[in-house]
């Protein structure tokens, strides 16, 4: 860049304005490179260790492609390319691919690419009154995601809910029951009922013997509920 073109530039504010922006796109390029590599898997192969474009299963038409996906996430500082293929480079990527820290992967897939999509069509949705539905929800990245929460609500609800007596719980949007069980640990004379308008995200039963099945319709769009006492 010329001296002249830089001062004018400077002089104008389209200096500041194109590194600010660049800022951005970076900060939002790398959240939705490290959403695609935990949705695609090849953040969970690459913590195995570093991986060639054949281990990665790549189809010979996108050779090119996912070879240029990957030398994005060397220049995002999240992979490094060595002598035996590519290997994951931050401290961010080798957590996100560790599965004890699932919740913070599902979280980041849902910051890089549902919330955007969101964020984006809202205005349109405004305008030609087509409002969100529970379709236009991913229910089983969201389960996923809140769980990085787990430990804080879960000492919430030892606050709320006392450890004798018979108390009775109504939790709306239980998702999995996770917190249900939680209160039906702390006290096993709890009666809980639990709604959840997602039918995939109805209760899991099979993680909680203590949670009696009891499903039923209550919109077209599904809602389960369950008890335990």
């Amino acid at each position: 860049m010329r001296l002249r073109t830089m001062l004018d530039m400077l002089r104008s504010g389209r200096l500041e304005l194109l590194l600010t922006t660049s800022r951005a796109m970076r900060a939002s390029y790398r959240l939705a490179f490290l959403a695609a590599a935990v949705e695609s898997g090849i953040l969970t192969r690459l913590a195995r260790g570093p991986a060639t474009l054949d281990d990665l299963g790549v189809a010979p038409a996108m050779r090119d492609g996912l070879e240029a996906w990957l030398g994005l996430g060397v220049w995002l500082g999240e992979l490094r390319r060595t002598p035996d293929g590519w290997a994951l480079r931050s401290r961010l990527a080798r957590r996100l691919a560790d599965p004890a820290h699932d919740p913070a992967a599902a979280m980041v897939q849902e910051a890089g690419w549902l919330h955007p999509r969101w964020i984006f069509e809202t205005p349109r949705r405004a305008r030609e009154g087509r409002p969100f539905s529970l379709g236009d929800q991913d229910g089983a990245l969201v389960a996923r995601s809140s769980r990085v929460l787990e430990e804080i609500v879960g000492d919430a609800v030892d606050d709320v809910v006392p450890p004798d007596g018979a108390p009775r719980l109504f939790e709306i949007g239980c998702g999995t029951g996770i917190y249900m069980k939680r209160a039906a640990e702390r006290n096993r004379a709890l009666t809980a009922v639990g709604l959840e308008l997602q039918a995939d995200q109805g209760l899991r039963y099979t993680d909680n013997p203590r949670l009696r099945k009891n499903r039923k319709k209550a919109s077209p769009s599904s809602a389960a509920a369950g008890c335990c006492q």
